[in-house]
């Protein structure tokens, strides 16, 4: 049995064998296991930024916010949303839809 074990940080890891690995015509190859932990950030530079748009006295304004880089699951982005609109009177929710991968997200 062969270990091959691949470090990196983003999101994308290969490996390149020289000379490479020999094997039967019948060989098999199978993953018995991957481990990863959540030390790629889904919010950077280029995805960091949400804008809200609202009316005040018949005037359209808008504030946009940025969210810190970072690892997020959902619920934490959500925090992070909730934290920047502390001062605000929106309220704001983002929830998770199991039965297609994607979410909901309410303002008012």
């Amino acid at each position: 049995m062969c270990t091959i074990t691949l470090t990196g940080n983003s999101s994308e890891l290969s490996c390149d064998f020289f000379p490479p690995i020999e094997v039967s015509k019948n060989a098999k190859i199978c993953l018995l296991g991957f481990q990863t932990n959540n030390s790629i950030p889904n919010v950077n530079e280029k995805c960091n930024k949400i804008c809200f748009t609202y009316s005040n006295d018949n005037k359209m304004n808008s504030d946009t916010y940025v969210i810190p880089t970072g690892s997020y699951e959902l619920n934490e982005i959500e925090a992070a949303i909730k934290r920047l609109l502390h001062n605000t009177d929106t309220l704001f929710e983002l929830r998770a839809d199991n039965n297609t991968l994607k979410c909901t997200m309410f303002c008012s």
